[in-house]
């Protein structure tokens, strides 16, 4: 008798864990493509609104940021990562009153330079890029004079009341940025 109430119960929430884990996917996806694309407005709407709210910075200002730095007079960047992106999310964990995921992927990109620069100045470049970020092939393209990156990239799904329950991230490789949103708890939480 018990067992006829605990089925339905058991199955409803089976199938709301799917359903999270499934509009964690879609998003992360439909992120990744935009990022692909550069659509550096569409990238904001999935970001976590609490690195507006909480840090004094300008969501319009923040794309138009992005937007130069990814063409510039000295270069341009584009996102090289196949779609869909192959990624690993963690379990989904509710810390805090939040639900989390950590998301490991394979980030990789092209740099194009604008103009010849000078041997030491291009190793400069490269050594500046693998000291800086998780990349850990960072290539000079002569012939293209471009430069190819890839490396191990993680950001952080959130969702909340403040999101109205949809997934928005932050990525994990800017750790001030994590540090200016989410508390030691949250990280230590996350394993991170």
């Amino acid at each position: 008798m018990k067992l006829k109430f605990i089925l339905p119960i058991l199955l409803i929430a089976l199938s709301g864990i799917a359903q999270t884990a499934e509009t964690l996917n879609t998003r992360a996806q439909e992120l990744f493509a935009a990022t692909n694309k550069q659509d550096m407005a569409k990238v904001m709407d999935f970001t976590y609104n609490k690195v507006f709210e909480g840090t004094g910075i300008d969501r319009a200002q923040l794309a138009e940021a992005m937007k130069q730095a990814f063409d510039n007079e000295i270069m341009s960047i584009q996102i090289t990562n196949p779609l869909p992106v192959q990624y690993k999310a963690d379990p989904i964990k509710t810390i805090e009153g939040k639900k989390f995921s950590v998301i490991r992927y394979r980030n990789s990109m092209k740099v194009n330079l604008k103009q010849q620069f000078e041997k030491p100045m291009v190793d400069g470049m490269i050594d500046g890029m693998k000291k800086a970020s998780n990349y850990e092939s960072v290539v000079y393209d002569e012939k293209t004079n471009s430069i190819s990156i890839a490396g191990d990239a993680v950001m952080i799904a959130v969702a909340d009341e403040s999101t109205k329950n949809q997934w928005q991230f932050v990525n994990y490789d800017n750790k001030e940025m994590f540090n200016l949103v989410f508390n030691e708890n949250i990280k230590k939480e996350l394993g991170l």
